[in-house]
């Protein structure tokens, strides 16, 4: 039954049936089953599309699988990404001119590839090459790792203009690394990798 009206259309909004079956593993599964099968994409949130509406505008699981042996070459391991960060790079496919859906779709895409891990944080898919579970705190904490220190606000900007992560909170940021080494000033309003660096970074400032 969930797979009949989940693939009768081509286009459909699941929005009713999320809120209706919300509840019902059986559901979940299934939408789970036919994303990963490649029967159905979702190129918007709770807007799905049918394997043979791409079809019919030329594009084949061949390219989509293509689409995605591209990204895993020129992912780093162990990095974390977004369709959007991927763009900024440099990276490009005719897939993105052939479809012209926003980063959701592809992002939604990679998310069933299994040598990728993913959540869904900030409004948009976060990826990371490799196996790993990933969070808003994981991925927050490598960020600020690779600074060493920053600004909330420029990670508020980074996490934005770099990767698409969209209705940042800076309170829901600094409280998400609390517990783990980052440490933050809230008089300069800093986030640091850990206490030893912020010291340091502490002990320059006043020599």
């Amino acid at each position: 039954y969930f797979k009949h009206i989940l693939t009768k259309e081509e286009v459909s909004d699941i929005t009713p049936y999320r809120e209706r079956f919300a509840y019902v593993g059986a559901f979940s599964a299934t939408i789970k089953d036919l994303k990963k099968s490649w029967e159905v994409f979702e190129f918007e949130p709770n807007q799905i599309i049918h394997y043979r509406r791409l079809e019919n505008v030329g594009v084949t699981r061949a390219d989509l699988q293509a689409f995605c042996d591209a990204v895993c070459d020129y992912a780093e391991d162990g990095s974390y990404f977004s369709v959007q960060s991927l763009k900024k790079t440099g990276f490009n496919s005719d897939l993105f001119d052939e479809l012209g859906f926003s980063d959701w779709f592809y992002g939604s895409l990679l998310s069933t590839d299994d040598r990728f891990s993913w959540s869904q944080m900030f409004g948009n898919y976060v990826l990371y090459k490799g196996h790993e579970r990933i969070t808003t705190q994981t991925f927050e904490k490598t960020l600020i790792e690779a600074y060493g220190s920053i600004d909330v606000y420029d990670l508020m900007t980074e996490m934005t203009e770099t990767y698409g992560c969209r209705n940042l909170s800076r309170s829901d940021l600094i409280s998400k690394v609390k517990g783990t080494d980052v440490y933050y000033d809230e008089y300069l309003d800093r986030l640091y990798a850990n206490e030893g660096l912020y010291s340091r970074e502490l002990d320059e400032m006043e020599g």
